[in-house]
């Protein structure tokens, strides 16, 4: 483990500047195989331990272990989601559980992997990378997606605690990569696929507002 400081931009369409963080910390090489993690830090290996609880799902208890009563998570989905931009609470997590396992179960072959971390204080920060192979048939608005395909997304995440539990996420990723990779590099594709997305977007939109009320 060695101090490192590290600058992360993330850029969005038109180019306006989302995300533009630098930080120095204690950073990490790891490697990660068969659900286990070697070379992180503590906090690091916690926030992995309590994510992956959350994404398989049927936990009753990862939300009282893991996190704090107002946790908040902030990323592209939650946007989508919510009217501040951000869930809150159990809520956020089961909101991002059944996401993350949709995205699972529609690809034959996934891998998620660490590609580095750090930790700082309170903070830790991870690059993530998700390795979706053999599509089962349409996901996120692309329809009859090939077998052969494989898609790639890097995401940034950024995990604050506060007395021992995680207190906020905020999370960005390569977005536009992720949606040329399934469109295989055809924007009219794209742009049809985001149409259809749309509608199920604003269904579950809706979805979870009539949950809130």
């Amino acid at each position: 483990m060695k101090e490192k400081c590290v600058t992360i931009a993330g850029v969005a369409l038109a180019g306006l500047t989302v995300l533009a963080l630098t930080a120095c910390g204690k950073t990490d090489s790891a490697t990660m195989a068969g659900g286990q993690t070697s070379g992180v830090g503590k906090k690091t290996q916690f926030v992995l331990d309590c994510y992956a609880r959350v994404d398989r799902g049927n936990d009753p208890n990862v939300f009282r272990d893991c996190f704090t009563p107002d946790y908040k998570m902030t990323g592209p989905e939650t946007k989508m989601l919510s009217k501040d931009g951000s869930l809150h609470g159990e809520q956020a997590i089961n909101a991002m559980g059944a996401m993350n396992r949709n995205d699972d179960a529609s690809f034959g072959k996934k891998d998620w992997k660490l590609v580095m971390s750090m930790e700082n204080g309170d903070t830790v920060v991870r690059r993530m990378r998700w390795t979706g192979k053999v599509p089962k048939g349409s996901y996120a608005g692309f329809e009859n997606l090939p077998k052969g395909l494989t898609v790639t997304g890097d995401a940034v995440l950024i995990d604050t605690f506060r007395d021992g539990k995680i207190a906020e996420q905020f999370f960005t990723y390569d977005t536009m990569g992720f949606l040329m990779d399934l469109a295989q590099g055809d924007m009219k594709k794209l742009a049809a696929a985001l149409l259809k997305f749309d509608a199920q977007r604003t269904a579950a939109s809706q979805s979870l507002g009539a949950q809130n009320q």
